[in-house]
């Protein structure tokens, strides 16, 4: 369907319709944080770079000097979303 066709039957569309092609179109949810077997959420480093409102290089920076705890599985690291809360609380002035 070209451009034009489209723009055209988006404007004779009812609102009930308008909304089902919107859902369709729409991005999916972000995934859910990935728990452990005994509930600790590990949260990938954008992740927690949106958690903290911070830059990656920041985050960077407080975990390479030790700031902030972090775990590597092979190539992977995580973070503990507790372990981010506790930045927070001992950050806080």
């Amino acid at each position: 369907m070209d451009t034009q066709t489209y723009n055209k039957r988006i404007v004779d569309m009812t609102g009930g319709e308008l909304i089902e092609l919107l859902k369709q179109h729409t991005l999916e949810p972000p995934k859910e944080v990935e728990t452990t077997d005994d509930g600790v959420k590990l949260l990938t480093i954008e992740e927690a770079c949106k958690y903290l409102r911070i830059s990656r290089p920041t985050l960077h920076n407080k975990m390479n000097n030790k700031s902030i705890n972090y775990i590597k599985i092979n190539r992977r690291t995580f973070i503990k979303q507790s372990e981010l809360d506790d930045f927070l609380e001992r950050n806080t002035i």
